[in-house]
């Protein structure tokens, strides 16, 4: 039987929008406030994945912190990021076209990603994003993060969809994995950060408009479904 695909995920950093430099920013505010030297934007990037707790830890693994120095470098981060959310960061290209596109309008979509929620609903309201999706699920719900399928699953039931109906689309590892692990078609895009670790999608596309483009076959508004 056909799926009818009806709602879209979307993970947030490095799918819909481009972070890394602000993201790194912070995290080098934050490293340089107990003496340590800043790390280059490819040394900064490899800290981000599996949430803000994770990235905080990694960060600050050369002076090995207890948990009061752990407290005092999220709340330095956290008010340092917020302050430059969006100094660079922007939304990939071509990632507009798919939001506004005709052919999507009816569907249900949302953002599910390990970035801390209030950052994210932060973010997306920054740049204007906010009211493309009907939910939003993030770090700091007490909903296990992806690779755990909570988050997803958690939405499906707010929109009242099922697995069948959904796909997800990500840059990484944790977005495939929890795709799987919820039953949900996995799309990886070949932009943002791209830690795949061998965990192979459904589908894999290069570019925005391919992007597009498979999204509408999915979604049935094709005379060529691909399911």
């Amino acid at each position: 039987m056909a799926r009818q695909i009806k709602g879209i995920f979307w993970d947030l950093d490095g799918t819909l929008v481009d972070t890394g430099k602000d993201i790194v920013n912070a995290i080098n505010f934050t490293r340089n406030n107990f003496n340590l030297d800043s790390l280059s934007y490819s040394a900064g990037m490899d800290m981000i994945g599996q949430g803000f707790e994770k990235l905080l830890s990694r960060s600050l693994a050369e002076i090995n912190p207890d948990q009061q120095t752990l407290d005092s470098a999220r709340s330095l981060f956290i008010d340092y990021y917020h302050l430059h959310l969006t100094d660079h960061s922007i939304p990939y290209p071509g990632i507009l076209n798919i939001l506004n596109s005709k052919q999507l309008e009816s569907h249900c979509m949302a953002v599910v990603t390990n970035k801390n929620i209030i950052s994210s609903q932060l973010l997306l309201s920054e740049l204007n994003l906010i009211g493309f999706f009907q939910t939003i699920r993030g770090g700091g719900l007490n909903l296990s993060l992806k690779p755990e399928p909570d988050m997803l699953v958690d939405a499906m039931n707010e929109l009242n969809l099922v697995p069948d109906q959904m796909v997800m689309i990500g840059d990484s590892w944790t977005d495939i994995l929890a795709a799987r692990n919820a039953g949900i078609i996995s799309i990886l895009v070949d932009w943002g950060f791209k830690d795949v670790r061998n965990h192979q999608p459904d589908y894999s596309v290069k570019t925005a408009d391919e992007l597009q483009q498979l999204l509408v076959k999915l979604t049935g508004n094709s005379s060529n479904p691909l399911y």
